[in-house]
């Protein structure tokens, strides 16, 4: 909280807008620090109140707990993206010395963490049998997953779309098949009661007089 303070005050030295500073708090940054700020949202990096506010909540609203204590007891937030959750989790392990990059125990077990925490049954089921080489392997599974995901719902209300027109489709032919239908009726009953008349008149022809 110190160094966030200390930046602070040496920005609004600058007179610089605030909403210009995270050029200058990424190059105040190394390490586990600068891995957190690149996976951050594009918005956070550009709107230092929300920026401030991640660094705070990061750093400083947990700075009782160990590096591993974070990364162990980490958990998806609500409506956190699931690659916005991965790259944190990422940057929880760096800082707790979690060697997870290239491969190994380390790696598999980061990723089993990932997926019992990610709070994505979906996600976790499509992925917990799957060989798994590194945390590059998962976020090219996830990637894929979601533009599955994606592509399927795009589709979904062109099927709803066709569905209904068919549905419009089958209603307007009982709906003409009711019209024709009504008319052959009407049109018998015009005819039967056209050969009535006449046989009316034909009997009454014959009955004359003359």
């Amino acid at each position: 909280m110190q160094w966030l303070q200390i930046f602070m005050y040496e920005m609004k030295g600058t007179h610089t807008p605030t909403n210009e500073w995270g050029m200058a708090f990424e190059l105040s940054l190394q390490d586990g620090a600068l891995h957190w700020y690149r996976q951050l949202p594009r918005k956070t990096k550009r709107t230092w109140k929300l920026l401030s506010d991640a660094f705070i909540k990061y750093y400083c609203s947990k700075f009782t707990q160990s590096a591993k204590a974070r990364y162990y007891s980490a958990k998806r937030e609500d409506k956190e993206h699931v690659c916005d959750y991965l790259n944190r989790l990422n940057g929880y392990a760096r800082n707790a010395g979690v060697q997870f990059e290239n491969g190994g125990r380390e790696a598999k077990d980061h990723v089993d963490h990932f997926l019992d925490t990610c709070d994505d049954r979906g996600l976790e089921e499509r992925l917990c049998h799957a060989r798994v080489k590194d945390i590059h392997d998962l976020e090219e599974m996830i990637n894929d997953i979601l533009r599955s995901r994606e592509r399927k719902t795009a589709r979904e209300p062109s099927v709803r779309r066709h569905r209904s027109q068919d549905d419009d489709r089958r209603r307007e032919n009982r709906s003409n098949e009711g019209t024709r239908s009504g008319f052959g009726r009407d049109r018998r009953y015009r005819d039967d009661g056209r050969r009535r008349e006449r046989r009316d008149d034909s009997r009454s022809g014959r009955g004359l007089p003359w």
